[in-house]
């Protein structure tokens, strides 16, 4: 692959201006509600497929606007893209998501979390919002309402910059193919299939898939943090599922069993916001492993202790492979497994103390309970137990209905009991989501294409509008990113696999067409506090008066491998 050469010549070029425009748009974006899950992602897409094909370029090439149904989705959720085809194969994907996480956190103002003026109008005086909340929507230069900063402002900006390089007398230099996906707050399903999409464009069309834009939302690194930040990669995410097979027993008396939930106490103090268990790359950390649920497995009421108990964890990953963290988890668990029989064995003690005093001679157990992972427990079993177990995995299905991470573990459930398993145990095991992590690779002359195109964009945007601008490696959220991109090798892929009961049944990520599309992936994102929050807005200076421009310049840069500077 050739070396990118150096920038060349400066040339002037128009710069993007519509900060009303921008405003607009991202208005009418939120005012229809795109909860995720909801009928409202449907409506969302099907206005951002109207409002491109009334522009002048699409009503003369209606056919470079087009829809991608989910396949297999009951709401009918869409993928939508737009190309504006340039003179070059070179080509810049700008992409986000119009699905928004719910509004009960809006409380008594939740009718007004979809209008933005009214909104807005409402907090300036509302008494359960803090004086600097008031202030900023007092301002003007804030823009509230659900999904306004995570993430419709970003997708806004994209729809205006398509039509910004659309109304050019010319075709540009390279094309611009626009793509807004549904279903990212929670599975990533609209992305996945977008990337059959994206590798046909690229065979059928030609299209050079130089770099992927998100523009998902940023905000400050801490209280006081004025700087904008420019992230160059996509964290990972595995979900964590510890799952502890005890020994049930009536109350009356309690030593006659093990009671899961009292390991599974030990485990979460072992496991959640540990700081040892932030994966780190150099000066970068990640966010802890938090724990997301975590309960006992009766269905309901009764004077017997629980038989299992289960509980899972965001784990967020930027350097470590899915093996890495088990064998990591293992050791945590195992200390945790090793701390609660401990206590219970001590009280144990006691309590037969207290008895034979007494004179009653009770006499109880001392339980183990082995730490495995999914792998290992079926390599552990026998031949014939694992043919069970095999047809089990093979031939178990589940609606779509489901909650995919409750199936995992329902399934878990079945294996353990086509194989006999009684007695106590825990196993550690992944489910869904799982969001492969990546970044841009300087050794690779594509990857670094991309940076210094970033690199240079962003000093002469400081430079210009007095904005702090700083790179970091890995965008510190979830993100659909993730899925343009990867850099585990497939030995890790594997061991993440093998440990995933039910991939490719219940459950499964297109890794092969990820690894076959690798697009350089970037997030330039619109800037805002409190998303997910009833106080989430954007910053309207930064958002739509300097991000458009910064955006510009890279795709510019990419396409022409040129310095760029305004005319105006």
């Amino acid at each position: 692959m050739a070396q990118p050469g150096p920038l060349r010549e400066v040339r002037a070029v128009k710069a993007v201006n519509d900060v009303e425009g921008f405003v607009e748009l991202t208005k009418q974006l939120v005012a229809i509600p795109s909860v995720n899950g909801t009928p409202g992602e449907v409506d969302v897409a099907e206005f951002v497929v109207t409002w491109l094909k009334k522009l002048p370029y699409f009503r003369r090439f209606p056919h470079r606007v087009w829809t991608q149904e989910i396949p297999g989705d009951p709401l009918g959720r869409k993928n939508v893209f737009a190309w504006v085809k340039g003179q070059t194969p070179a080509t810049v994907l700008l992409h986000g998501h119009l699905d928004t996480v719910g509004i009960e956190d809006y409380g008594p103002l939740q009718e007004l979390a979809f209008q933005s003026d009214a909104l807005k109008k409402e907090i300036e005086r509302f008494s359960g919002a803090d004086d600097r909340v008031k202030e900023q929507a007092a301002s003007g230069n804030w823009l509230f309402g659900r999904g306004a900063l995570d993430m419709k402002g970003g997708v806004a900006v994209h729809m205006k910059l398509v039509e910004f390089w659309s109304n050019r007398p010319e075709e540009p230099p390279g094309s611009i193919l626009f793509m807004a996906n549904p279903v990212e707050e929670n599975q990533h399903s609209g992305i996945m299939a977008a990337l059959s999409e994206l590798l046909r464009l690229r065979e059928q069309e030609n299209l050079q898939l130089m770099c992927a834009v998100n523009a998902d939302y940023v905000t400050a690194g801490y209280e006081g943090d004025s700087a904008r930040y420019l992230y160059t990669g996509a964290t990972g995410k595995l979900l964590l599922n510890v799952l502890i097979r005890g020994r049930e027993t009536h109350v009356g008396e309690a030593f006659g069993g093990l009671d899961p939930v009292f390991v599974m106490a030990e485990c979460l103090r072992e496991l959640n916001y540990n700081p040892e268990l932030c994966d780190r790359v150099g000066l970068e950390t990640g966010q802890p492993p938090v724990a997301l649920y975590a309960r006992d497995l009766k269905p309901a009421y009764n004077v017997q202790t629980a038989g299992g108990a289960w509980l899972y964890f965001n784990w967020f990953v930027l350097n470590s492979t899915p093996e890495a963290v088990l064998a990591q988890v293992k050791r945590k668990v195992e200390a945790a497994r090793d701390r609660a029989l401990a206590l219970r064995n001590g009280y144990m003690d006691q309590y037969t103390e207290f008895a034979e005093v007494k004179g009653q001679m009770p006499r109880y157990e001392r339980e183990d309970m082995p730490v495995l992972t999914f792998s290992e427990w079926l390599e552990g079993l026998e031949d014939g137990v694992r043919a069970r177990v095999d047809d089990v995995l093979r031939n178990t299905r589940y609606s779509v209905e489901v909650d995919q991470r409750e199936a995992t573990r329902d399934l878990v459930e079945r294996c353990l009991a086509a194989a006999g398993q009684t007695s106590p145990l825990i196993l550690l095991y992944y489910s869904s989501p799982f969001c492969p992590r990546n970044r841009l690779q300087e050794e690779r002359p594509d990857h670094r294409r991309v940076l210094k195109a970033v690199e240079a964009a962003a000093g002469a945007v400081a430079a210009r509008y007095g904005e702090v601008l700083k790179i970091r490696p890995f965008f510190p959220y979830l993100s659909d990113s993730s899925y343009l991109n990867m850099v585990d090798e497939p030995r890790a892929v594997h061991m993440f696999t093998a440990n995933f009961p039910g991939w490719g049944t219940t459950y499964s990520v297109p890794l092969d067409e990820i690894r076959k599309l690798s697009i350089p992936a970037i997030n330039l994102g619109v800037y805002g506090f409190d998303a997910h929050k009833w106080t989430e807005r954007l910053y309207i200076p930064y958002s739509f008066g300097v991000l458009p421009k910064l955006i510009q310049r890279v795709v510019e840069m990419l396409w022409e491998n040129r310095q760029w500077e305004e005319e105006n």
